[in-house]
């Protein structure tokens, strides 16, 4: 028989300081939990935030993009957008263009082009006004307020007041020069000033581009026409502590993504 000595006792101690019991597990399980459905709402708050300011930055990007091609091209630049009047709009167009227009019907709220009225060295008034990039969209899940498309009776802001729309563009492209529409707009002058639906001359306190969290759903027929009287667009608009705004600055014509985060829900 071998001696017990402290050698092996320690080892007995060890192995059973090294055992967990079922209620042990068990209790830890339950604070994994607790911890995971604390946090999960939270992380869920950082995700949708992170997709707004990704998209503010996008459209400061593509506003920035504009202003720089009105002075470079010594023209004026303007962001037009899909308007949601256009969905029971019919036009005469190739069948590749008509395609085009079938497909930005669904882009309401959410897409955008940069439109130049001439190219460089082009006389004013003389010019070839075309499309400087594709049409794009916001991130999914992202639109632009309703409220800057729709308009409310009387706007106490910025954000409230509604985009112009009372000049025409060729739609959807500028290879077809019948076809025009009016679009709601973003201009900048050959200063890179913002424009103003009064005239380029007019001193503009500025433009607000609030962002909201949503989505537009809508049916499509065999033909892929999309059927007006289904769409539904769901806005989730932030709270004053969530609000994340594009701000275009007047005669700079400088934009800039202005966000807070949003609240944990």
């Amino acid at each position: 028989m071998r001696p017990i000595t402290n050698q092996n006792l320690d080892g007995v101690h060890a192995k059973h300081q090294r055992a967990f019991t079922l209620i042990e597990l068990i209790v830890v399980l339950v604070i994994i939990g607790m911890l995971a459905a604390i946090s999960l709402p939270a992380l869920k708050n950082v995700r949708q935030s992170n997709v707004l300011v990704a998209a503010g930055r996008q459209l400061v990007d593509h506003l920035g993009y504009a202003r720089a091609r009105a002075i470079a091209d010594n023209t004026t630049v303007y962001v037009v957008f899909v308007p949601p009047d256009i969905i029971n709009q019919t036009f005469a167009l190739s069948p590749k263009e008509n395609a085009l227009a079938e497909r930005l019907k669904g882009g309401i709220y959410t897409t955008y082009a940069l439109f130049a009225e001439r190219t460089v060295g082009e006389q004013p008034g003389r010019g070839t006004p075309r499309y400087l990039l594709d049409w794009k969209s916001l991130p999914n899940g992202v639109l632009i307020e309703t409220n800057k498309f729709l308009g409310v009776a009387s706007p106490a802001t910025l954000a409230e007041r509604a985009l112009p729309a009372d000049k025409p563009f060729f739609f959807p492209t500028a290879t077809n020069r019948t076809v025009t529409y009016n679009l709601p707009y973003i201009g900048f002058d050959n200063r890179g000033r913002l424009l103003s639906p009064a005239g380029p001359n007019s001193a503009l306190t500025g433009e607000v581009i609030p962002l909201a969290r949503g989505s537009i759903l809508y049916v499509r027929d065999a033909a892929g026409k999309i059927d007006a009287s289904s769409v539904d667009v769901r806005e989730i608009v932030p709270d004053d502590l969530g609000r994340h705004h594009v701000v275009i600055d007047g005669l700079p014509g400088r934009a800039r993504v202005e966000t807070q985060a949003l609240l944990i829900s």
